[in-house]
C-alpha cells in the first residue's frame, strides 16, 4: 500500500461526517446522529496522541455506518469478502477449511499467506500503514505478546465468546484457554490448533535391541549408540538411530533446544519460567545449564539423520528408531505407512541434574530442588529422581480479529475462528490435517466411541490411545513448559537456534554458552524498560501482576444490540447538534487531516514536499537513462524528446508517491532526496514497473536499445511443474541439466518445493501477491506466478547479516545457455596484476620483497598484488553457479505462442538507479540558479558512482542504505542480492553494493550485463557455487587463548587472517560464506582444486606476514624451524625449513551436495547439508598448520583434467589413513593436501631460512586432534 494510505482514510472520514449529516438526514434516527456526535467528541477528548485520535474516530465512523444507515446494511450475504492472513505452512489445510466454511456459512474468504517467521512483522507494518488490510489472522502463541503490546490491531473477544453457543469454551484445555488465548486477563484469540511435541519411537526396534524407553537425555544418547548403524528398513543401508530434526529445521531446533534446557532450569511449574526467572529476570539459561544443553546436543547430533520436513522422511520410511516431533508426524505415519501398529508415543526425556537458582550450578535432583520429579529407572539400572518438563511445542495457533473493523465484520471474522474451533469440526481437523493438533479435552478423549472414530479413518487404536494419553499427560503435567511468551520472545528463540548451529559446527559448549548469555542480555536490553519486559513475561505466563504492560486493545462491543442512547426530546435539540456540534467535529477532523498531511506525507501545509534534513536515514538517489547518447544520435527528431518527457513524468509521479524531493536534474538524470531508504527503494521499484507500463512512442520501441524484451521459463523449467500445482526447483535443476556436459551438476540446488500455484482464485484474490519465497530460487517461482496473476506492488525489507565482508558481486555473467542473445561483456584485468600459477610463485614474490632481516613478508592483503590462478575461473568446474542457473532457467526464445505469454522485463527507456544513505550537515547548500536546497558532497558522489556501475534497469544501493531499510519495515516482495565490496573510481574508496529487484522481474537477472567501473574484491552471490560444492573450514588455532593473553595482539592476528583469507579467496574464485570473530573462515568453491590451492596458500602466506616480536613470543605463534640434511649432491650440510611462524591455521575440506539458499536478510548464499558437518569435523581433526581433506576431494582435484595443474601448482597429497568423524556413521579416509617444498622452491635472502623438502609424515605419527 502506498504511503498516502492514512491521508486517504482521513479524507474518507471527513467525507463520511459531511455526507452522513446530509444524505442520511431523513433515514438515520436521532439516536444514531446524537450517538455519532457524542462518540466522535468523546474519542477526540479521551485520547491525547494523534494516532489514538485517528484510531478512535475511524472506529466510531465504522460503527455508525454498520449500525445506523439503511444504505450500508451488512448482512452475512452482503459482506465484502473477508481477508485473512495465515502462515504459508498452513496453506494446504486452510484451502479445505475455508472451502468448508464458505459452503456452510455463505461468507466469502480470501486467504493471504506469509512465512510464519515474518507474520508478526507484517502485522506491525500493517498496523502503522493500513490497519484494515486484514480482517483476521492466526499466529502461534509465542508471537502474541509482541503483537498485542506493539499494535492496536487485536480486538478483545470475551463478549463474542460469551454469546457463542457452539464454541464450548470450557472444553478447551486450561493452559490453552487461560494462557495462550489471553493476555492480561483478556481473551484475545480463539484457539484453532495445538502443536504439541512428544517422543515418537518404533516399539519393535527397541524391543529387538532389548532396551527400554530412555527416561533421561543421557539414556537417549546411550540408546542412540546402541541402535545406530542398524539397517532398520531392510534396504541394505545402515540407518541412523535418531531422526530428530534439530539442526536443519528452525522450529524443531528452537523447541528442541528449549526442551532440553527446560528439564534443567524449570523444576517447580510453568509460572517459574525456563529461560528467564519471572521474579527477578535472572537468566536461567546461563553458563551451567546452557553448556550442558550444548554438550547433550553435540552428543546426540552424530546419531541423528538430517532433514527438514513436516513428515520426517526417515521416520516415515522406517529408517530411524526414535525422534522428537510434532503431532503431525504421528498422523502421517499412521495414515500413510504400514508402521502404524508399531509406533509408540511417550513424554520427552528429563534430567537428573537441575539448576540450583541460588548457586547457578547444576546439581543432582533432590526432593527440595525437584519437587515435581519422580523416581525413574535409568539405563545404568538405578532409580533416580528425573525432572521432566514437557514442552507444548509451538503452543497454540489462535485466530484473531481486527479491532478496526465494524461490528458486522468483527462478527463474521470471529465466526470463522469459531467454526474452526467448534468441538466436532475441530476434532475432525485434528484427525485428518497436519496443521491442527489437539487442544480440547474432547480431542484427547480415549473412550471407545472416540477411538472408533479414529479407527474408522485408518488409525491403529492402540497407537492412538498411546498418543492421546501422552499429549494429555504433557498438557496436564505439573511442570509443563509453555512457549516463550514475552516481549522480544522470537529473538531469544532465534539465539537458541544459532547456539544449536554453532554446536553442530563443533564450537565448544562453554564458548556457546558465553555467546548465548551475551545475546540474551543484549536482546533484553533492547526490548524496553526491564520492568515492562518482566511484566510481559509474567502476563504471558498467566501470573497476575499489579500492572502488566497494557495490551493495545480497541474496545469492542458485544455482538448484540448497542446500548440505547437517550433520545433528544425535541427537534430543537437535534438542530443544535447539527448546527453547532457537528461543524465543530468537522473542523476538528479537518485539522486532523492537515496534521496527517504534514506527518505522513511530509508536505508543507501550503503544498510541496519538505526537504529532508541531514541525517543517517536521509537517502540520496540518482537516476540515469542508459545509452541516452546513441538514442539521441539515432532516433528521428522529436522521438527522443517525447520519450524523455514520458520518462520525466513517470519519475516525478513516483517521487510524489514516495515523498521524495527533487533537488535538480543533470541532463536526463534526476538528483533526488528521500527521508529514508525505504521510501527511496519504494520509489525505485515503482519506477521500474511504471516504465514498463508507460506509453512509449512506437518509433522508440523499434530501436534495438528500447525494444520490448519478453522472457519466460525455459522448456525444461516449465516441465518442472507437477500436476498438483507445485513448482519443484530441485526437479527443475535436474531437468535443466548441467551447462558443461557433466552429469547432475545442478542437482541438489534446493531440497524443497515452492508452491507458487494454489487453488483457483476469484478476480479479487488474483490481485493478491503470491507468498514470499525467501531465496533467489524461490523468486524464480514468483516470476512464473507473475505470468498467471495480476502483479501488485509488494515489497520485503531486509537487513545485512554482517559488515562489508558480507558483500558479493554479481559481476561475471556468461550468456551462454539461455537468457538474452546479447554480446558477452568482459572486464579487462588490471594490467598491474600478474597471475601466480602456484603457491611457489606466490612465495617467490614475497621473498623478493623481503625486509632487512631476511624474512619474506606480507605487509597487508594489498601487497598480494597478483592473483593465485590455479584454475581459470569457470574452467572444469564441478559445481554450477547461481548465474548459470538463472541463464538456463529463463529464455527470450520459443514458439510465437510461448513468447506471447512471456513476461515483459524490458520496454522503452532503461533507467538505472543508485542510492546512498547518510547525509552529514556539511553537505547542505543552496543552488544558486534555482534557489533550491541541495544535498550533495560525498553522499551524492557515492550514489552516482554506484548507479553508474549498473546496467539499465538495475537498482543499486550502498550498504548504508541497505542497513537502514530493515528498521522501517516499509517494503516486501523485493529480492535483494549482496553484490559485494568493490573499489570505486575517483578516490571514492570501497563500497559494499546491493542490488534490489522486484520478484516479478527476476528474469532480468539472466540478462543484466556486468557492473562497470568497479573493481571486485569478493566473489559475488551470482557466482556462488550450487549443486556439488566443495566446502572449506579454516580455523585460527587458539584464538581464545591469545585473546586472554593479549587482546590487541590477538585482534591484529585475526585481522590479518581475515584479510589474507579474503584476498586469496577472491583470487581463486571462491565464495566467502562466513568470516567470524571466533577465527573461522568458511568458504565454498566450484572445484576442489581451487579449495586446496586456497588453503595451501593461506597457510604459507600466514607464515610470512610481518608479525610483531611480542606475538611471536607466544607459544601458539612462535617460530619453529626444522634442521635437516640437504638433499642436493653429496653435501651433508644442514639446511633449515620454516615449519611454523605466527598464528597456526588448520583447514578441513569436503565436497558434496548442498542445499543452497539466498538469505532474505543478508542477500548472501547460505548452505546446508552433510558436507558442512563433514568439512567442520575434518577441520577439527586436522593438526595445527595442516590442511586435511576427504579422499573424494583429492581424487576430484587430482583427476585426469586437472592433474597437470596440480603438479604445476606444487600441490601434493599424503594419505593419512581412516579416521572416525563425529556425526558420521562410517570412518572416513583423509588426505593431507599441502604445498610441496623442495630445495629450489623459494630463493631465500637468508640461507638459514631457505625452504627444504618436507619429510612425508606417516599416518601413525600425526596427532588426531
Amino acid at each position: 500500500m502506498l504511503p498516502r494510505a492514512r491521508l486517504r482514510q482521513a479524507v474518507a472520514l471527513l467525507a463520511a461526517l459531511l455526507f452522513l449529516t446530509s444524505a442520511y438526514a431523513g433515514t438515520v434516527t436521532t439516536d444514531c446522529v446524537a450517538g455519532l456526535v457524542r462518540d466522535v467528541l468523546q474519542a477526540t477528548s479521551d485520547n491525547t496522541s494523534d494516532d489514538d485520535k485517528y484510531t478512535a474516530v475511524v472506529s466510531v465512523v465504522n460503527d455508525f455506518v454498520s449500525s445506523c444507515t439503511d444504505g450500508f446494511d451488512q448482512s452475512s450475504s452482503g459482506l465484502r469478502p473477508l481477508r485473512i492472513l495465515a502462515p504459508y505452512q498452513a496453506r494446504t489445510d486452510m484451502t479445505r477449511i475455508i472451502s468448508d466454511f464458505q459452503s456452510q456459512t455463505g461468507y466469502k474468504v480470501i486467504m493471504e499467506y506469509i512465512e510464519n517467521l515474518g507474520l508478526v512483522q507484517e502485522l506491525q507494518f500493517v498496523a502503522s500503514t493500513s490497519p484494515l488490510a486484514y480482517d483476521g489472522w492466526f499466529v502461534d502463541g509465542s508471537a502474541v505478546v509482541d503483537l498485542v503490546t506493539t499494535t492496536k490491531l487485536v480486538a478483545p473477544l470475551d463478549a463474542f465468546i460469551s454469546h457463542d453457543s457452539v464454541i464450548e469454551w470450557s472444553d478447551v484445555t486450561q493452559y490453552v484457554r487461560e494462557i495462550t488465548s489471553t493476555y492480561g486477563g483478556v481473551t484475545i484469540g480463539v484457539p484453532i490448533g495445538g502443536k504439541p511435541v512428544s517422543m515418537q519411537y518404533r516399539m519393535d526396534l527397541l524391543a529387538a535391541a532389548n532396551i527400554s524407553l530412555p527416561n533421561t537425555w543421557e539414556d537417549m544418547v546411550k540408546a542412540a549408540q546402541i541402535l545406530n548403524s542398524t539397517d532398520f528398513n531392510g534396504d541394505g543401508t545402515a540407518d541412523y538411530a535418531l531422526c530428530w530434526q534439530l539442526a536443519d529445521c528452525t522450529w524443531d531446533g528452537q523447541i528442541g533446544t528449549s526442551q532440553i534446557l527446560a528439564t534443567m532450569t524449570q523444576t517447580t511449574g510453568p509460572k517459574t519460567g525456563f529461560l528467564w526467572d519471572p521474579k527477578n529476570m535472572e537468566l536461567l539459561g546461563g553458563a551451567a545449564a546452557m553448556t550442558r544443553t550444548m554438550e547433550l546436543i553435540q552428543e546426540l547430533l552424530p546419531y541423528s539423520a538430517t532433514s527438514c520436513e513436516i513428515l520426517n522422511p526417515h521416520f516415515m520410511s522406517g529408517a530411524c528408531a526414535i525422534t522428537i516431533a510434532f503431532e503431525s508426524l504421528f498422523k502421517g505415519v499412521s495414515l500413510y505407512t504400514s508402521l502404524k501398529s508399531v509406533i509408540g508415543t511417550a513424554l520427552v526425556p528429563g534430567s537428573t541434574r537441575v539448576l540450583n537458582r541460588q548457586t547457578g550450578q547444576l546439581e543432582e535432583c533432590t526432593p527440595t530442588l525437584c519437587p515435581l520429579a519422580v523416581l525413574e529407572r535409568t539405563y545404568n539400572g538405578s532409580m533416580v529422581l528425573v525432572n521432566r518438563a514437557p514442552h507444548f511445542g509451538i503452543g497454540s495457533f489462535s485466530g484473531f480479529v481486527n479491532a478496526y473493523l465494524d461490528n458486522a465484520h468483527k462478527q463474521a471474522t470471529y465466526n470463522l475462528w469459531s467454526f474452526l474451533s467448534e468441538p466436532i469440526y475441530s476434532k475432525e481437523l485434528v484427525m485428518t490435517t497436519g496443521v491442527v493438533g489437539p487442544y480440547r479435552k474432547s480431542h484427547l478423549d480415549t473412550s471407545a466411541q472416540s477411538l472408533a472414530a479414529w479407527g474408522a479413518i485408518g488409525y491403529d487404536t492402540r497407537a492412538v490411545t498411546d498418543f492421546l494419553t501422552t499429549i494429555k499427560g504433557s498438557l496436564e503435567h505439573a511442570n509443563f513448559v509453555p512457549d516463550l511468551r514475552m516481549l522480544g520472545g522470537s529473538r531469544y528463540l532465534a539465539t537458541l537456534y544459532s547456539a544449536l548451529q554453532n554446536a553442530s559446527a563443533g564450537m565448544a559448549p562453554a564458548q556457546i554458552a558465553t555467546y548465548v548469555a551475551a545475546e540474551h542480555n543484549a536482546n533484553l536490553a533492547s526490548s524496553g524498560p526491564l520492568v515492562v519486559v518482566q511484566r510481559s513475561l509474567q502476563a504471558g505466563l498467566g501470573i497476575l501482576v499489579a500492572s502488566p504492560p497494557p495490551p493495545v486493545l480497541i474496545p469492542t462491543t458485544a455482538p448484540t444490540a448497542q446500548a440505547p442512547v437517550t433520545q433528544a426530546g425535541t427537534n430543537d435539540t437535534l438542530a443544535i447538534i447539527l448546527g453547532v456540534v457537528i461543524p465543530l467535529a468537522v473542523i476538528f477532523s479537518a485539522l486532523l487531516i492537515i496534521l496527517f498531511i504534514v506527518r505522513y506525507r511530509r508536505r508543507s501545509p501550503y503544498g510541496g514536499h519538505w526537504v529532508p534534513s541531514p541525517g543517517d536515514d536521509t537517502t540520496l538517489v540518482v537516476t540515469d537513462i542508459m545509452d541516452s547518447t546513441p538514442l539521441w544520435e539515432t532516433l528521428a527528431p522529436g522521438v527522443m524528446e517525447c520519450a524523455v518527457a514520458t520518462h520525466n513524468a513517470v519519475v516525478r509521479q513516483a517521487v510524489d508517491e514516495w515523498n521524495g524531493y527533487e533537488q535538480a536534474t543533470e541532463g536526463d538524470s534526476f538528483l533526488l532526496a528521500f527521508f529514508n531508504p525505504s521510501d527511496a527503494l519504494g520509489f525505485a521499484m515503482q519506477l521500474q514497473t511504471s516504465l514498463l507500463e508507460a506509453a512509449w512512442e512506437p518509433e522508440l520501441l523499434q530501436h534495438p536499445l528500447c525494444t520490448p524484451v519478453k522472457m519466460g521459463p525455459s522448456a525444461a523449467l516449465q516441465g518442472a511443474g507437477n500436476s498438483d500445482g507445485r513448482f519443484g526447483l530441485l526437479r527443475a535443476a535436474r531437468l535443466l541439466g548441467p551447462s558443461d556436459g557433466t552429469s547432475g551438476q545442478l542437482s541438489g540446488v534446493v531440497s524443497m518445493d515452492f508452491q507458487v500455484h494454489g487453488t483457483s482464485w476469484d478476480d479479487d484474490a488474483q490481485a493478491l501477491v503470491p507468498p514470499d519465497l525467501h531465496s533467489t530460487l524461490g523468486a524464480v517461482g514468483s516470476a512464473v506466478e507473475a505470468h498467471r496473476t495480476t502483479r501488485r506492488g509488494s515489497f520485503l525489507s531486509v537487513a545485512p547479516l554482517f559488515e562489508c565482508n558480507s558483500g558479493n558481486a554479481a559481476s561475471r555473467f556468461d550468456h551462454e545457455g539461455g537468457g538474452l542473445a546479447t554480446e558477452a561483456v568482459t572486464v579487462e584485468p588490471d594490467p598491474a596484476r600478474t597471475c601466480w600459477h602456484s603457491v611457489r610463485e606466490l612465495l617467490q614474490a614475497l621473498h623478493a620483497a623481503a625486509t632487512g632481516d631476511g624474512m619474506p613478508t606480507v605487509e597487508s592483503s594489498e601487497s598480494l598484488s597478483a592473483e593465485l590462478c590455479i584454475l581459470p575461473r569457470g574452467d572444469t568446474n564441478v559445481a554450477s553457479t547461481m548465474a548459470k542457473f538463472m541463464q538456463l532457467a529463463w529464455t527470450s526464445e520459443g514458439s510465437p505462442a510461448a513468447v506471447k505469454d512471456h513476461l515483459t522485463v524490458f520496454k522503452g527507456l532503461r533507467v538505472r538507479v543508485g542510492m546512498h544513505s547518510g547525509v552529514p550537515k556539511g553537505t547542505v547548500e543552496r543552488n544558486a540558479t534555482s534557489g533550491r536546497v541541495f544535498l550533495g558532497g560525498m553522499p551524492l558522489a557515492l550514489a552516482k558512482a554506484v548507479g553508474d556501475a549498473g546496467a539499465g534497469g538495475m537498482v543499486l544501493l550502498t550498504q548504508e542504505s541497505f542497513e537502514r531499510v530493515q528498521p522501517d519495515r516499509a517494503l516486501k516482495g523485493v529480492l535483494v542480492l549482496a553484490l559485494g565490496e568493490h573499489g570505486l573510481k575517483d578516490d571514492l574508496g570501497t563500497v559494499c553494493v546491493y542490488q534490489a529487484i522486484e520478484r516479478s522481474l527476476v528474469p532480468r537477472l539472466a540478462a543484466f550485463e556486468p557492473m562497470r567501473g568497479l573493481s571486485e574484491i569478493e566473489t559475488g552471490v551470482m557466482d556462488a557455487p550450487i549443486g556439488t560444492v566443495t566446502i572449506a573450514f579454516a580455523n585460527m588455532v587458539g584464538l581464545t587463548t591469545l585473546q586472554t593473553w593479549d587482546k590487541d595482539q590477538a585482534d591484529v592476528a585475526l585481522g590479518t587472517f581475515s584479510a589474507v583469507s579474503k584476498q586469496l579467496l577472491h583470487d581463486v574464485g571462491g565464495y566467502l560464506v562466513e568470516l567470524t570473530s571466533s577465527g573461522l573462515c568458511l568458504a565454498a568453491f566450484c572445484h576442489p582444486l581451487d579449495a586446496i590451492a586456497w588453503g595451501a596458500g593461506l597457510i604459507e602466506v600466514m607464515k610470512y606476514h610481518t608479525w610483531g616480536e611480542e606475538l611471536l613470543s607466544h607459544e601458539l605463534c612462535e617460530e619453529v624451524l626444522l634442521h635437516e640434511p640437504s638433499c642436493k649432491g653429496a653435501s651433508t650440510a644442514l639446511q633449515s625449513r620454516l615449519l611454523f611462524r605466527g598464528p597456526r591455521i588448520k583447514i578441513g575440506i569436503d565436497m558434496g551436495q548442498v542445499q543452497a539458499d539466498v538469505s532474505p536478510v543478508s542477500g548472501r548464499m547460505t548452505y546446508r547439508g552433510r558436507v558442512m558437518n563433514r568439512a567442520a569435523r575434518i577441520s577439527g581433526k586436522a593438526s595445527a598448520g595442516m590442511q586435511w581433506c576427504s579422499t573424494a576431494v583429492w581424487e576430484q582435484a587430482n583427476g585426469p583434467s586437472t592433474r597437470a595443474r596440480v603438479l604445476a601448482a606444487d600441490i601434493r597429497g599424503t594419505q593419512l589413513g581412516t579416521f572416525p568423524l563425529k556425526g558420521v556413521a562410517e570412518n572416513v579416509k583423509l588426505v593431507q593436501c599441502s604445498w610441496h617444498h623442495d630445495d629450489a622452491a623459494v630463493p631465500a635472502p637468508a640461507p638459514a631460512l631457505a625452504p627444504t623438502p618436507t619429510p612425508t609424515p606417516s599416518p601413525s605419527s600425526l596427532p588426531l586432534s
